[in-house]
């Protein structure tokens, strides 16, 4: 029987008795005809010597852990075929699933970082504008801070303060014409802070 040639069907079937039943001898024949070609089909797939061996000796272990119970449906030879092919399509899909895995991990990573600079970035910004807020005239600044973060309308600014309407849209655009000629100072900083 050359290297590459198919044991006989008799053969096959004298092994796998004699390897259900603990033959050691019967294994070893088996092994040893057998361990080349299956490293030969997992290496041509891994491209790797260490991961082909690694994948070729647990499939023989578990050939010979399992041997009891082992059920071989067409013959011996497609039986171990079989087996190499499961390991490999197992290995893809960890090999896959761990791509995907540090896909995602750098993903939220960055999004993470992003998340951080953004905040950050945000809090800066609204300390910058707090600080202008806090340069306004009383009047002015309690208008904006009643209008812009109580939410209020202007009647009922008018309401609270005693001021006419005209009198709190006057201070809404005073305000507001304050905050735009210093935003551009306030982006400017940010820029050279590396925040935006």
């Amino acid at each position: 029987m050359s290297k590459w040639s198919s044991p006989d069907s008799a053969i096959e079937s004298e092994w796998l008795q004699a390897l259900k039943q603990g033959d050691r001898n019967a294994f070893t024949q088996l092994y040893d005809f057998y361990w080349q070609r299956l490293f030969t089909v997992a290496y041509n797939y891994t491209r790797s010597r260490e991961t082909a061996q690694e994948l070729v000796q647990e499939v023989f272990m578990s050939l010979w852990v399992k041997r009891e119970e082992l059920v071989v449906r067409t013959n011996l030879e497609s039986y171990l075929y079989g087996a190499i092919r499961f390991r490999l399509y197992d290995l893809l899909d960890k090999q896959k699933s761990a791509s995907l895995y540090a896909d995602y991990a750098a993903y939220t990573q960055t999004a993470a970082e992003e998340t951080t600079e953004q905040q950050l970035a945000f809090a800066e910004t609204t300390a910058l504008i707090q600080q202008q807020i806090d340069t306004f005239p009383e009047t002015t600044r309690q208008v904006f801070l009643l209008s812009r973060f109580e939410g209020l309308s202007v009647a009922q600014i008018a309401e609270n303060l005693h001021l006419s309407p005209k009198a709190i849209e006057y201070h809404i655009t005073k305000a507001l014409r304050l905050l735009r000629l210093h935003l551009t100072d306030i982006c400017l900083l940010l820029l050279y802070m590396g925040c935006m």
